[in-house]
């Protein structure tokens, strides 16, 4: 397994206020040292431009905090960072769980009030977990995803993270024992597939 390094990302999570929809708090999270939670967006900007993370990951991202920074005025450092959405890697690597939401290890009977700073951390410690099942995975399945995936806009990055590139396999050989179609069928609808997967 490649050596990765977590301080590469700021792991970020925002609490919404349902009635007006803006952001009232934030929770960010690059190592031990540099992080913090409360409701400034200039903080959060001063601390990727002093750190210069190259990713951003949050757990629903894409779906929710990305609609909200993108309407900030941090849309602009946004812009240049590759988002890892733990969400869809956990729904991914993990499709047997009957929940994919995130764990709070923080919160206790005597504190049950959300963190986003505590949140941004679940976040971190799910990601390494994540790589953890990839790199646990079956090679040919691990090839079979990268070859399927790494074009594909929120999986792309992932690989790109781990440093993960894998040469041209078989996918029908791969599959072959579940598939119900002749070669030729399969991988025409693959190559469909592909195509509509790159976004």
């Amino acid at each position: 397994m490649q050596s990765m390094s977590s301080s590469s990302i700021v792991f970020i999570d925002l609490e919404v206020t349902k009635h007006t929809q803006t952001i009232a708090s934030i929770g960010a999270y690059i190592d031990e040292e540099n992080g913090f939670e409360g409701q400034s967006l200039h903080e959060l900007i001063r601390l990727c431009v002093q750190q210069t993370p190259s990713y951003v990951c949050g757990h629903n991202f894409i779906d929710h905090d990305k609609r909200y920074l993108e309407n900030s005025t941090f849309n602009a450092l946004l812009q240049r960072l590759k988002i890892l959405d733990t969400l869809y890697l956990s729904l991914l690597l993990f499709p047997d769980k009957v929940t994919h939401k995130l764990e709070k290890p923080y919160k206790t009977e005597a504190h049950i009030a959300n963190s986003p700073f505590g949140d941004s951390v679940a976040t971190k410690e799910l990601l390494m977990l994540l790589v953890e099942r990839f790199y646990s995975l079956d090679e040919s399945l691990k090839q079979a995803l990268y070859l399927l995936l790494n074009t594909h806009a929120i999986y792309a990055p992932f690989f790109e993270y781990i440093a993960y590139q894998s040469s041209e396999i078989s996918l029908y050989e791969h599959f072959k024992s579940l598939i119900q179609c002749e070669k030729k069928v399969f991988e025409a609808i693959t190559v469909r597939r592909s195509a509509n997967l790159v976004i």
